[in-house]
């Protein structure tokens, strides 16, 4: 099987008979820009709302230092934790739509060690399976925050939130890359980019 790619480094890929593994990433120093620059207005508008639903509360709350400090740790934690849950909800998409064994999932750091993500091993999946797993799980996990958040003035909620929409910017622009292949196309993650190969045939 031949490897077309863009990158110096080759990982082992699963072997296809008759199929040329196309290299479709997005350079990952170009997907944290883009993601700040068009997530940032996101969780402006989610702190605007929650203020906005809790202006009274949240201004006898303003002056304690106790809701700062909780506030401020509670972040740092959970932003390292949501790193991980965030990734973990895309590896249990992807197995539970191919119908793999959540044994095959990997955590590693990709981009030249900018990016934490997930990929399955040894694996291939289909786009659109690659696709749903990638943005479904991002929604669901963003709706679940913002409702909780909103609903019960937890502004970390809201919050994580607002981190998961920026979040979803950038699985959207990696989603972007095989916009035109077909929704049966094998592709293997990429274990080192952000993105995928997808397997086209010889004949194509």
């Amino acid at each position: 099987m031949k490897i077309i790619q863009e990158k110096d480094q080759q990982p082992v890929l699963p072997e296809r008979e008759g199929y040329v593994a196309v290299e479709k990433t997005v350079n990952a120093v170009s997907l944290n820009i883009v993601t700040l620059l068009m997530g940032l207005p996101l969780m402006a508008v989610a702190a605007i709302g929650h203020f906005l639903l809790w202006k009274e509360v949240i201004m006898e709350q303003f002056t304690s230092l106790r809701f700062w400090l909780v506030l401020a740790v509670g972040m740092l934690v959970s932003c390292f934790l949501l790193i991980f849950l965030f990734e973990l909800f895309h590896g249990i998409a992807w197995c539970a739509m191919s119908g793999l064994p959540m044994s095959r999932m990997r955590f590693g750091m990709a981009g030249g060690g900018l990016l934490f993500q997930c990929h399955i091993d040894g694996e291939l999946l289909t786009k659109r399976e690659y696709v749903r797993g990638l943005i479904i799980p991002d929604l669901i996990f963003a709706a679940v925050l913002l409702v909780v958040g909103l609903c019960l003035n937890c502004f970390l909620a809201t919050f994580l939130g607002a981190i998961v929409l920026m979040c979803t910017v950038g699985d959207i622009m990696i989603a972007n890359k095989v916009r035109n292949e077909r929704d049966d196309t094998p592709v293997y993650i990429h274990p080192l980019q952000a993105g995928v190969y997808a397997y086209h045939k010889e004949t194509e």
